[in-house]
């Protein structure tokens, strides 16, 4: 590639707002510009470096035979189906079913092509935008606002599926190590292999559980929890007590000076165009990707519940509870089932009831476990005690039992003649986030992630003999398999070479006073090696 034309504007100096390492580099090196709060861009040089990783994935994907599809474009006819599901319709009224952010429109597309195990496996990949639903973008490249994913689909028989699932676990590390990435595999739930692709730091905004007994990690908002602590009391009538301007919890056992796994908080929600309210123990916090795996929806549906939604329930914010609701659906978190006598709101203003039971006053909601993991839970296979580490996810497997639901299934006739439903596997990365991280585990990774393997340097712009002397070196190089970076901007000798640094490219090349003998000056990083070589030398590089 030639500067001149790639706009190129390394910083002197930072903007005071960036936060990360990776950010600090790659705005002063010019690869990405902020445009607004937490939108980064790529600039016409820093193109070069995003391409260069998205072409390393490709070169992976494509000796595995895996085909790169587009991504269509959804008109404005969009629904919600009765299942949830975001469903969307071409102009001759066809539907196409997706299932929240994730594209499963291209299942129209394989119940064409499948129809018995010989036409299996089929396998594609893409890359695409994607807006993240966080108002708390910060860290430039570690927690945008949007990103740019590359995600990878498998349509597979049962036989293969175990194969398969674990060659994509080590091929997406592997593949993150070339990046000079040290991830480290989270687990999902207990039922499922999925896992996420992390990268352990304290500043990240995931968690995970450690075991080290174990040995292994757990998100917590996927970890299971057992160890339930049971109450034995004797069950006391309900009880309505007046606590004026008293909403939330903390407040709540401040004010009646009872344990707070004694306080029941509620969540109210609203999915689609149903509403949930959602008890759960007063010291917890909910985790969204239970709490969509148990009413079969997607987490990204999921939203909280206006004012509006609130009257419609009978309610008021600050003291809902669970006697008197209307027009929802209660659900219930595994460890409320078990408080004796607890305390929740009384679904009005400034009241709240005591010793409310779970069996006795709200029994038949929906049960299960839909909260967070702490540090006071034990490991899910030892019943060992746990660390919280956190870390930042850079993406994730998703397994059959993530994928299937039953509404989306694709079936075939296997060997047998039998109809059997294929098995699927989804897998993502995040490109935003393998870049900063790669350099925020070294920032030497750089690299790794730029697509030029020597740097030319053309001292006098304004010399004849030096500009046809720069070209053919870039050319032979070129033919010769290299991947030149010529900088041939007409700018001061001083500010190229400062900026040559910052790039820390190892091999260099130096076109200066001695271009019209045809001898240029190479420099190479690994062993301080600096020589004079003419064009024929050139060729050996």
């Amino acid at each position: 590639m030639k500067l001149k034309n790639n706009y190129l504007n390394m910083l002197k100096e930072l903007p005071k707002s960036i936060e990360s390492r990776s950010g600090q580099l790659l705005v002063k090196l010019g690869i990405i510009k902020k445009h607004g709060k937490g939108i980064y861009f790529f600039t016409p040089f820093g193109l070069n470096l995003l391409n260069n990783v998205k072409e390393k994935f490709k070169e992976k994907l494509v000796k595995e035979n895996f085909a790169e599809i587009d991504t269509p474009i959804i008109n404005l006819k969009n629904n919600f189906n009765e299942k949830g599901y975001f469903e969307s319709k071409d102009i001759d009224g066809k539907s196409y079913l997706t299932r929240g952010p994730d594209l499963y429109l291209y299942d129209d597309y394989l119940k064409n092509i499948i129809k018995s195990y010989k036409d299996l496996p089929v396998e594609y990949y893409y890359f695409n935008k994607k807006a993240n639903n966080d108002n708390k973008a910060n860290e430039e490249l570690l927690n945008p606002m949007a990103t740019e994913i590359y995600k990878s689909f498998s349509a597979l028989s049962k036989e293969h599926y175990e194969e398969r699932i674990n060659e994509y676990k080590k091929e997406s590390l592997e593949m993150l190590k070339e990046f000079g990435i040290n991830s480290t595999v989270i687990r999902k739930h207990n039922d499922s292999q999925g896992i996420i692709y992390g990268w352990l730091n304290n500043k990240g905004k995931e968690k995970a559980a450690y075991c080290s007994k174990c040995k292994k990690y757990y998100d917590v908002e996927y970890m299971g929890i057992d160890s339930y602590t049971r109450e034995y009391e004797e069950v006391k009538e309900l009880k309505k007590i007046k606590t004026p301007d008293i909403k939330t919890i903390e407040d709540l056992q401040e004010f009646t000076k009872v344990d707070i796994k004694k306080l029941i908080k509620a969540v109210l929600l609203k999915v689609v165009d149903k509403n949930y309210v959602v008890f759960i123990r007063g010291d917890r916090e909910l985790s969204r990707v239970k709490l969509a795996k148990l009413i079969k929806s997607d987490e990204n549906l999921i939203r909280q519940a206006s004012e509006e939604d609130l009257e419609d329930m009978g309610t008021t914010g600050g003291f809902v509870g669970p006697i008197g609701l209307k027009n929802c659906q209660i659900l219930v978190d595994e460890e409320v089932t078990y408080i004796k006598n607890g305390i929740a709101g009384a679904n009005e203003k400034d009241y709240h009831i005591e010793n409310i039971n779970y069996d006795r006053d709200f029994k038949g909601s929906v049960c299960g476990d839909i909260v967070v993991a702490t540090e006071k839970d034990s490991c899910v296979e030892c019943s060992s005690n746990i660390e919280i580490h956190n870390y930042y996810k850079i993406g994730e497997l998703k397994d059959n039992i993530e994928i299937c639901d039953g509404v989306t299934d694709i079936k075939y006739i296997d060997k047998t003649g039998k109809e059997n439903s294929i098995y699927k596997i989804e897998n993502l990365l995040d490109l935003y986030k393998t870049i900063s991280v790669s350099l925020e585990e070294k920032e030497d990774n750089l690299l790794k992630l730029i697509p030029w393997d020597i740097h030319i340097l053309l001292l006098k712009t304004d010399d004849e003999d030096s500009i046809i002397l720069g070209d053919k070196i870039y050319n032979i190089l070129k033919n010769n398999g290299r991947k030149p970076l010529l900088d041939d901007r007409n700018m001061k000798v001083g500010h190229k070479f400062k900026e040559g640094e910052l790039l820390n490219i190892n091999e260099k090349i130096i076109v200066g006073r001695r271009a019209k003998e045809g001898i240029v000056e190479y420099q190479n990083n690994e062993d301080d090696k600096k020589i004079e070589i003419t064009l024929e030398d050139i060729d050996k590089l």
